[in-house]
């Protein structure tokens, strides 16, 4: 029932989103990037966005909504730009590019790593340095939130396909048995509370293990280490470490058309897990995250003026002053 319930929650906030997006364009083209509920998506919408509305004079919103529903909207064209997809989380992915539902024009980056993590003094202490290493340290990783006797290992939120996978691993008694008897895993649904979970426990200087990914800004400042897995990577058997996945900028059908030359900017859109990880240590710093997407721009030229014609980037520039 509970699962009933969600999905329909979804379809709703999808025919809702859609009503919402669609009234606007009746009014005014205006480009709508999807946000999702993590940091360097909102750091590169914010980029996109003052490039957009500063050197092609276009108005632009973020529309934020969850992975299922950024997908679905794609689709149907309520949403234009998705310019973070996670391409090997989104299980319709290359189903969805065949049929010409959106289309992918650029990899933003691909030299990202997802898993289970450990601070770095962890492991050095207790030479934890993969999945079943943990086991004979449980108890050091127990919380209240798990029955007595097991550790816990935090896991992100539902509907994406990553903790899909971990789940698929906390299933596996055959591979993972050991593990399973150890430990409980546990997805939250917010990712600023997952990062609360890691930096309390590294500010501490207490044990944390849990699902996180690159890049973001607890890698640009904290020592944290991927846990290995013996096993090779198998989705539906949970074995394995997931590997580097192209995050793409992608746009819906009609963008093309409607924008040809915010179109050719994006398809230059990309940048790298360093840049990306340094960009959201500055975003840390801001309470406004278009402020900190200012200041990169001022800092990064050689970035992302190659991206635009230099009529573009003198706008861009004036806008900045």
């Amino acid at each position: 029932m509970k699962n009933f319930i969600k999905k329909l929650s979804i379809v709703l906030v999808g025919i809702a989103l859609a009503f919402t997006v669609a009234a606007c364009r009746e009014e005014e083209d205006v480009i709508t990037l999807a946000e999702g509920d993590w940091e360097s998506q909102v750091f590169h919408n914010r980029v996109i966005g003052f490039i957009i509305e500063h050197g092609y004079g276009q108005e632009w919103e973020d529309v934020q909504a969850d992975t299922p529903v950024v997908v679905q909207s794609l689709r149907t064209g309520d949403i234009d730009i998705n310019s973070e997809m996670w391409t090997d989380n989104v299980a319709s992915y290359q189903d969805d590019l065949e049929a010409g539902y959106y289309h992918e024009i650029a990899t933003n980056f691909d030299d990202n790593f997802q898993g289970l993590w450990v601070p770095g003094y962890i492991q050095d202490e207790y030479e934890i340095y993969d999945v079943f290493d943990l086991i004979e340290h449980k108890d050091m990783f127990h919380s209240d939130e798990v029955e007595e006797g097991k550790g816990i290992i935090y896991g992100g939120p539902s509907g994406w396909a990553v903790t899909d996978f971990l789940n698929n691993k906390f299933d596996n008694e055959e591979d993972y048995g050991d593990l399973i008897d150890a430990f409980e895993f546990y997805p939250i649904e917010s990712t600023a509370t997952l990062n609360t979970t890691l930096v309390d426990a590294y500010n501490n200087n207490e044990a944390w293990v849990g699902y996180h990914w690159t890049p973001t800004w607890p890698h640009a400042e904290m020592d944290l280490r991927l846990l290995d897995d013996p096993f090779d990577y198998d989705f539906d058997e949970g074995t394995g470490n997931i590997p580097p996945t192209p995050v793409t900028v992608v746009v819906t059908d009609s963008f093309e058309e409607r924008h040809p030359d915010i179109f050719d900017f994006l398809s230059n859109y990309e940048t790298d897990a360093d840049i990306t990880s340094e960009a959201l240590v500055i975003m840390d710093e801001h309470d406004d995250a278009m402020e900190a997407a200012k200041e990169w721009l001022r800092d990064n030229e050689d970035i992302w003026t190659p991206m635009v014609p230099e009529d573009v980037a003198d706008r861009v520039r004036g806008a900045l002053q």
